[in-house]
């Protein structure tokens, strides 16, 4: 890795150079090279009162560095413009620290902490640095450059005497198993199995731990001793799931690195032993210290901006077998109105059945264009022409990948659901047209993992892309007073306890389970109710829930309200939401419920594993052990028997918010980071990067930091009561 100033110039060979001399010497972390300075007109700089000591002559304008032994020693940052270091050390390090003036003094500091530093082996000069009034070395004394080294270089002695402090390491009884024929000395080794950590007084814990003991136990030893590293290492193959809950996660095998890179950009290739132990006291000394010396704001970061080429507003095509009425269809239309802010010109093609929502779509402003099935594919080649489309961005829709291919415009498909559903010929046809799929976007972790695991998409095109919701939809039904006014529509009252289920009535939602589970809380809680919000979608399956409900007499406790489209009143009705799905993609259902600040109970598939637990939710176990291994002909199966464990626990949970009626609460920044105004707005930087040729994968720092901020365990929540109730006119 390497950067430049824009005022600079890096002379052709030195990025060969500084390359070929780090892949021949493979003990070097990071090479740094001699330069040659210029005027503000580009002329040879002959000043000598810049950096005279390092000049062979006054006059001469080429700047020949000293070895970078000495480097940090005094408080002189010799190493200048011309460098290029590992990508692992970058990772490693994380970002550059704020520090006025000399943010990449202090950087090649921690970096000479963890791997060596080299001169090149040669005096060529191989940049050129221009000197002006605005440089950084012009405005030393305005930047009071002299009294943050001074301030730099006593932090730097309290960070070598904090790295040089020996480690605890907790490691369960895999890590133990080849820690024994490890060198560990100094550091100190202690057998753990999940306990509370009681960490003395400037004790340095690490927790190392194989990638199986991830779920259960490093959230709790974090939850309960603060701040403490933690680290995973996953065998070859291995499941991948647990990564995004470790600090860092060391793999041997690059598949496994590729699935969990998905998850956590803190992902290292390293065997079993010295080396993965060395990495991971180096990644725990230098995050370690850098987080407990920095405050939060300090290590805000902005995610950087792709480099356009012109002012161009790139065009978007935006693709659908079917536009009716649902999830899929909300995402697109927000998506469409995100891209259009951003400066795109968006269309949306249909190219089977419209419903209602395209009318929404056409109010918003977007062209909606179709296709005569006689000649398709030749209409569609000539469409891409005539409306100049740049990229085609599919959703639900294989159709003309290969023709887009042809024109050289990048298909991107978003995954929305977990497909494992799909039945074979339609899986066959997801891997057939990944020969001309760009990239996938993704939305959420179990989305991506289905993808690669039953379709066998490749996981380093992918890139997840949480949904969004219409916060200010939400927060206007809250502001008409919905809470009583719908509760009197229903018949309930303001003492009864309500839980609500927004979604499609069809089996891998799991609704006859659900109400034959509040049967069994109605008896103990005759106060409670239960409302089914959604449309039925498969045949027959309506009927199955009314059975049901009959069969248990609740027709006076479960209200099946059917599609709704002032479904965020219920929100503010409801005093919990509950979903007990076989699966999901990313439920905009939960994404509703947690942005109004509803408890919520839900199975731990699609995103709530990932939303639920910071907001103090009630995670029930999947239906299945593994989300991977289900298909569309056994889907029916495991939801038509009882499912008597999973009943009981969910029930378990539904009678306990019963009882305590745990209050709204909510993150402000996950409302913000939920609202769609935000939440698509990695669409354009994806499609941006692609457009100029650049990887997917390359892409998810645009995603890592809109989600970074998402939740923060430090963050207090903030309450969502319902307002009081309003006249409305």
């Amino acid at each position: 890795w390497t950067w430049t100033s824009a005022d600079n110039l890096m002379r052709p060979e030195q990025l060969s150079r500084l390359v070929g001399y780090l892949q021949s010497h493979g003990e070097a972390a990071m090479v740094y090279a001699d330069y040659v300075v210029m005027d503000s007109a580009g002329r040879p700089l002959r000043d000598p009162r810049f950096r005279p000591q390092n000049r062979r002559t006054p006059n001469d304008p080429e700047i020949h560095l000293p070895d970078a032994r000495t480097f940090g020693e005094s408080p002189d940052n010799f190493i200048g413009p011309c460098f290029l270091y590992r990508n692992w050390v970058g990772r490693l390090l994380g970002e550059y620290d704020p520090i006025q003036g000399i943010e990449d003094f202090d950087y090649w500091l921690r970096l000479g902490l963890v791997g060596r530093i080299d001169h090149l082996d040669s005096d060529e000069p191989l940049y050129e640095y221009r000197v002006h009034e605005n440089t950084l070395s012009a405005r030393a004394a305005e930047l009071k450059i002299e009294e943050h080294v001074r301030e730099l270089m006593d932090d730097h002695r309290a960070r070598r005497e904090f790295f040089a402090r020996p480690w605890t390491i907790y490691a369960d009884a895999a890590t133990m198993a080849w820690l024994r024929r490890t060198r560990t000395s100094p550091h100190r080794v202690v057998p753990w199995s999940g306990q509370p950590l009681a960490p003395q007084a400037d004790e340095k814990c690490l927790v190392l731990v194989h990638g199986s003991a991830v779920a259960p136990a490093l959230p709790f030893a974090q939850r309960e001793s603060g701040y403490v590293a933690t680290a995973a290492w996953f065998s070859s193959g291995g499941d991948a799931a647990a990564g995004a809950a470790a600090d860092v996660c060391f793999v041997e095998d690059e598949l496994t690195a590729a699935r969990l890179s998905l998850q956590t950009p803190n992902v290292f290739r390293a065997s079993r032993g010295d080396a993965m132990l060395r990495l991971a006291v180096k990644w725990a000394n230098a995050r370690t210290f850098y987080e407990s010396t920095r405050p939060a704001p300090r290590r805000v970061r902005s995610a950087p901006k792709v480099l356009a080429a012109g002012e161009t507003r790139p065009r978007v095509l935006l693709q659908v077998d079917d536009f009716t009425q649902g999830g899929m269809e909300q995402v697109v239309l927000d998506l469409a109105s995100s891209l259009r802010e951003d400066r795109f010109d968006v269309s949306l093609l249909v190219l089977g059945q419209q419903g209602q929502d395209v009318a929404r779509m056409r109010q918003a402003g977007i062209p909606v264009l179709d296709l005569p099935a006689d000649g398709r594919e030749e209409r569609y080649r000539r469409l891409l022409i005539d409306q100049r489309v740049d990229l085609v961005n599919a959703h639900y829709s294989l159709f003309g990948a290969a023709i887009a291919a042809e024109r050289g415009v990048p298909f991107i498909q978003t995954i929305h659901n977990m497909y494992f559903v799909l039945p074979p010929e339609m899986a066959a046809a997801y891997r057939a047209a990944d020969a001309f799929t760009a990239a996938y976007v993704c939305v959420s972790q179990a989305a991506a993992r289905c993808s690669d695991g039953i379709l066998g998409l490749p996981v380093s095109k992918m890139v997840v892309v949480p949904n969004g919701v219409d916060i200010e939809r939400l927060d206007a039904a809250r502001h008409a007073g919905a809470r009583r006014s719908l509760r009197r529509e229903l018949g309930f009252s303001d003492d009864d306890f309500v839980f609500l289920n927004v979604s499609s009535l069809q089996p891998n939602k799991c609704q006859p389970m659900l109400a034959y589970g509040f049967a069994e809380v109605l008896r103990e809680r005759p106060e409670s109710k239960l409302v089914l919000v959604g449309r039925a979608i498969a045949p027959g399956y309506l009927e199955r829930v009314r059975a049901v409900i009959a069969q248990h007499g609740l027709e006076n406790s479960v209200f099946v309200a059917g599609h709704r489209e002032d479904v965020q009143r219920f929100y503010w009705a409801a005093d919990a939401f509950v979903l007990p799905s076989l699966c999901e993609g990313w439920s905009l259902a939960l994404a509703e419920a947690l942005a109004a600040g509803l408890p919520a109970i839900a199975t731990s598939v699609g995103s709530a594993p990932e939303l639920l637990p910071p907001l103090g939710g009630r995670l029930l176990r999947p239906w299945s052990k593994d989300e991977a291994s289900l298909d569309c002909s056994r889907l029916d199966h495991r939801t038509a028997g009882r499912a008597d464990a999973a009943v009981a626990e969910l029930v378990a949970a539904m009678r306990e918010f019963c009882r305590e009626r745990p209050e709204r609460r909510v993150p402000e920044t996950l409302r913000r980071a939920f609202d769609r105004r935000q939440a698509y707005t990695p669409y354009g930087q994806l499609f941006r990067w692609v457009l100029a040729g650049g990887q997917p994968a390359s892409a998810r720092c645009w995603t890592a930091a809109r989600l970074a901020g998402t939740m923060r365990d430090d963050e207090p929540a903030v309450a969502r009561e319902p307002e009081p109730e309003k006249a409305v006119a």
